[in-house]
């Protein structure tokens, strides 16, 4: 769940910061960083929810309760994509501000 999670956080910050409204401010980064959390989420939140109600047990161990391991599949989700959103955030502001002082 966490690589899936940092796969998703990495490049959904793309797209806010190359496309969005504020795309030629010095914000961009960190509205793109925003938007990336907050899809993360909402996905996270309708995982957890999908779990609860339908309880899926693909990922469970022996002996676990139903959706146990879906559920613990949508945590480590959420967290791999915050830490990729982060990630992704620290590059551009890093490389951007080496653009702005050397290009």
């Amino acid at each position: 769940g966490i690589e899936i999670g940092m796969a998703h956080g990495y490049f959904l910050i793309g797209p806010f910061v190359s496309l969005g409204p504020l795309r030629a401010t010095p914000e961009a980064a960190t509205v793109g960083l925003l938007c990336g959390c907050a899809i993360i989420g909402i996905v996270s939140v309708g995982g957890l929810i999908f779990g609860t109600t339908i309880k899926p047990t693909r990922f469970d161990r022996e002996g676990d309760k139903p959706a146990a391991g879906f559920i613990e599949m949508i945590n480590w989700h959420a967290i791999g994509g915050l830490g990729g959103a982060g990630f992704a955030h620290a590059l551009l502001t890093l490389f951007g501000s080496l653009h702005a002082t050397f290009g």
